[in-house]
């Protein structure tokens, strides 16, 4: 079951890519058929798998030979790893299913905001909604936990987000898609899975955003994205909280 929980992580990595690259281009993620991005002829099933297509065609398209992203197997490699922990976290469960989809939303998330520093609403709008839903059958949670959990962590980055706005009038130190991406991981962890990833998150922005200062890909007056680092949180207070079973 946890080889099958690990396979299936890896299709779902291939369909998340596809949302990755689509979306922030507002195009139908699904839209058939999907085609090499150089050459333009269409992909096979097989070949939309990245690993297969690494392992068959050594990380090269079989007709046109231009090397594909690596980023496209990182994507589906680490969705399957984080299926197969999940796995290993919750065994075959109710949670196991519901966070598996709350991980390929953060998967998602770290992509895109990464990519163009953007946190669609798109993606964050059904995701609070799917938790809304969810918080009344999701097992040690409830809807109180979950509700205490979003009013303190979409309440912290509102505040966070309103602060930096008048300290820098030019260029916003947070994004209300920061604070709808608290919002919702408050949501799913409760409150003390929100305090955990809350912590783990702030620590890994300010790791991140020293080192894009160091590389000199941000400013002290830059927008950096928080997205990664948030979803990172969320995704150790998932995995590792005693909070959430």
């Amino acid at each position: 079951m946890l080889l099958a929980w690990t396979l299936l992580g890896l299709v779902v990595g291939a369909a998340l890519n596809l949302l990755i690259v689509r979306l922030p281009k507002r195009k139908f993620p699904f839209e058939l058929p999907v085609t090499c991005r150089y050459c333009r002829k269409p992909l096979s099933f097989l070949e939309l798998l990245p690993l297969v297509s690494y392992v068959w065609g050594r990380g090269r398209c079989r007709r046109c030979g231009h090397r594909l992203e690596f980023r496209y197997l990182l994507v589906e490699v680490t969705t399957g790893g984080l299926f197969a922990a999940l796995f290993a976290r919750f065994g075959l469960s109710w949670p196991l299913i519901i966070y598996s989809f709350y991980a390929s939303v953060f998967v998602i998330v770290f992509m895109i905001d990464w990519q163009h520093r953007r946190i669609l609403n798109v993606v964050t709008y059904p995701s609070i909604a799917v938790a809304l839903a969810l918080m009344f059958i999701t097992p040690g949670l409830g809807a109180g936990q979950a509700l205490l959990g979003g009013l303190f962590y979409g309440g912290l980055f509102f505040a966070l987000y309103v602060i930096g706005t008048m300290l820098y009038r030019q260029s916003e130190a947070l994004g209300l898609g920061d604070v709808k991406l608290a919002l919702f991981i408050g949501l799913i962890t409760g409150l003390q899975g929100a305090l955990a990833a809350a912590l783990i998150g702030t620590l890994l922005g300010a790791v991140f955003g020293l080192a894009l200062m160091v590389f000199k890909r941000a400013s002290a007056r830059a927008g950096m994205p928080y997205g990664p680092a948030l979803s990172m949180g969320a995704l150790a207070a998932i995995l590792w909280s005693p909070w959430i079973r």
